[in-house]
């Protein structure tokens, strides 16, 4: 029975001592103190893991800012669509300058006959293409050096296209008209002219009376030979005063039809090589006027592309196009006129009367400053 007891006695003390070292943090060996793991730094670790977290939200601004970039594409779209729209509307102007279609509502538009004042050959190119001087007389005003050109390119490519053997290129519509408008001439003579100069024939001269020498001058390209016979040479023609108040001059019909003779010759001469050669190897306006009288597909292409450069704001507007003659009167015209032999309606259309001037009354007023000197 005291067995017993001391075991339970000892096993007691076991348990309490047991009980006191998980309590009272000492080992069973002894005394010392076990190290507590708790206060060490390692208890930072969830500090980090707080700061982790905090890093987040910047990186996920970076997903927030590239998501602007997708938000452009709307922009790009509707420009898109406004230089497709002002494309198709650039096509339009340039289809009715170039005389490809018919729209005269178009004619009228401001922006359209702005286009066609800084696009004289554009305009001429057309009127020669539907062979009618309605866009010159529209869209390029009178009494200005490039209606001038404009006119008489178109009635000088008509002659060549119907009347290809003659030489009436030299003599053309506009020069028919100026010639009724002399009155000192014989009633026959500017139709009888013409006639020989649509035929070619030196024979049809004879009709023209005292003006066969220069009917033959024509037909053979010889300046030389531009003169008047018989009583015709003594005929005179009456100057326009210039100003309220100012007599009227005169000069010899000779002087006149003389200086359309010569400038005529000088200036139109290249074109005796016909449409065909003209289209291949002219200058390069011949050759789009030339194409333009042949009907060809591509006429007036360079003239086109140029005039949707401008529509479209890709190239600056110019106030005076290439190939169009100085502002009438001005010394800048004289020389251009000497400078460009193969532009119709240039120098052979002298400055006073491109700019509205009664018909015949440049060249008069050329041949009585002659005279006086």
């Amino acid at each position: 029975m005291a067995v017993r007891t001391e075991n339970s006695i000892v096993r007691g003390l076991a348990l309490l001592l047991i009980g006191g070292c998980m309590f009272a943090g000492c080992t069973c060996n002894g005394s010392k103190p076990v190290p507590v793991p708790t206060p060490r730094p390692q208890v930072v670790a969830p500090t980090a893991t707080r700061v982790v977290p905090a890093a987040s939200p910047t990186q996920v601004v970076q997903p927030a800012t590239a998501t602007v970039a997708p938000a452009a594409t709307p922009t790009a779209a509707p420009a898109a669509a406004v230089d497709s729209a002002r494309r198709a509307e650039c096509e339009r102007y340039v289809a009715v300058l170039s005389g490809r279609t018919q729209d005269r509502a178009l004619l009228d538009n401001p922006e359209v006959r702005g286009l066609a004042l800084q696009l004289a050959d554009l305009v001429t190119c057309g009127a020669v293409l539907s062979d009618s001087d309605a866009l010159c007389s529209r869209l390029i005003p009178e009494g200005h050096g490039p209606s001038g050109m404009c006119r008489h390119t178109r009635a000088m490519l008509h002659e060549l296209r119907n009347y290809p053997k003659g030489r009436s290129f030299l003599f053309d519509e506009i020069d028919w008209k100026d010639c009724h408008e002399i009155s000192s001439l014989p009633p026959t003579y500017c139709d009888t002219f013409r006639d020989a100069m649509r035929s070619g024939d030196p024979k049809d001269c004879a009709r023209t009376g005292d003006g066969a020498t220069m009917c033959r001058a024509y037909l053979n390209l010889d300046k030389s030979s531009c003169r008047l016979e018989g009583k015709l040479r003594e005929a005179v023609v009456e100057l326009p005063h210039r100003k309220e108040g100012e007599p009227k001059g005169k000069v010899k019909v000779e002087r006149v039809l003389t200086y359309f003779c010569e400038q005529a010759i000088v200036n139109r001469g290249a074109f005796k090589q016909g449409l065909k050669a003209l289209a291949e190897s002219g200058s390069p306006r011949e050759r789009e006027f030339a194409r333009a009288a042949l009907g060809e597909p591509d006429a007036c292409a360079s003239f086109a592309q140029s005039a949707m450069e401008i529509c479209m704001g890709l190239a600056a507007p110019t106030s005076a196009p290439a190939g169009t003659p100085a502002a009438p009167g001005s010394a800048a015209t004289d020389q251009k006129a000497a400078a460009q032999p193969a532009t119709p309606g240039t120098a052979a259309a002298p400055a006073d009367k491109a700019a509205g001037a009664t018909p015949g009354a440049a060249p008069a007023a050329t041949a009585a400053t002659s005279e006086k000197q």
